[in-house]
């Protein structure tokens, strides 16, 4: 019918998009290993009583996924979804 607009179309695929996907799944696999590193820095320091082991590897921990998340966001730039 005249008068109406045409119907809107998905945008041009990002040639970043792919590379964009890959960095998102990194940071994913980052953040569990993250939390995992964390949870079990704990419990190891506590079964051997050793203050070093939880705070150290809690602190790795927390640094694993502080660089996940600056990866995620590096990754969803490339795909156009900046937040």
């Amino acid at each position: 019918m005249p008068g109406h607009a045409p119907a809107p179309s998905k945008p041009p695929l990002n040639p970043n998009a792919e590379r964009g996907r890959q960095l998102v799944r990194l940071s994913r696999i980052l953040l569990a290993a993250g939390l995992l590193l964390m949870i079990a820095s704990c419990g190891a320091g506590i079964a051997v009583r050793v203050p070093f082991v939880i705070f150290g590897g809690a602190g790795l921990g927390f640094l694993v996924i502080i660089g996940a998340a600056v990866v995620g966001q590096i990754g969803r730039g490339f795909q156009g979804r900046v937040i």
